[in-house]
């Protein structure tokens, strides 16, 4: 007795044949992935994913920070979210880095040079917690940042901002320092 040929089993085995190809095809490229971040060298691909981790291999070493903040620039120029929250996160940290490492060798003296880069860290953790709010590691170091240079916002601002204060008056509320202030409780 000969059998019926059946096309909806070879299509079955056709369309499970081509998932395995396709599955080993993705293995293969995390595999390739996997290797480059156990690799010393850098990796000479130029997708967004392979630059991540080129820049945070350079972000490893003070010599090549700037470096990689020019990698994570590229990144942010055209990728996913993830990347793009990833890349934002890492520059913050190396700012942030850079930032409590002037102050611990050079102290509150060099306050003027620390101040653009703490900004900068906050902006970049903005950014980051703005694609994933609920990013724990961001918050934390957001909040790192902002104790050591706090966003303190005028109360007089708040209510019309057309207006402007003549000249010459000087403005009211707190002058740009570090910390908070002290005196009263």
């Amino acid at each position: 007795m000969a059998y019926p040929f059946n096309w909806k089993v070879i299509l079955v085995l056709v369309i499970a044949t081509l998932g395995l190809v396709l599955s080993a095809t993705r293995l293969y490229q995390h595999y390739q992935y996997n290797q480059t971040l156990h690799a010393s060298a850098l990796s000479t691909q130029k997708r967004p994913p392979y630059l991540m981790v080129n820049a945070w291999k350079l972000g490893q070493t003070m010599a090549y920070e700037q470096k990689a903040l020019e990698l994570y620039s590229q990144i942010l120029s055209g990728a996913q979210a993830d990347l793009k929250k990833r890349a934002y996160y890492n520059s913050a940290n190396i700012r942030l880095k850079q930032a409590l490492r002037l102050l611990d060798t050079q102290g509150y003296g060099a306050w003027d040079q620390v101040t653009p880069l703490l900004a900068l860290a906050k902006d970049g953790y903005r950014n980051a917690l703005s694609i994933d709010p609920s990013w724990l590691e961001a918050k934390y170091n957001m909040e790192l940042a902002l104790r050591l240079a706090p966003d303190i916002k005028s109360s007089q601002r708040k209510g019309n901002q057309e207006e402007e204060e003549p000249e010459g008056l000087p403005q009211k509320g707190w002058p740009s320092i570090p910390g908070f202030p002290r005196g009263m409780p």
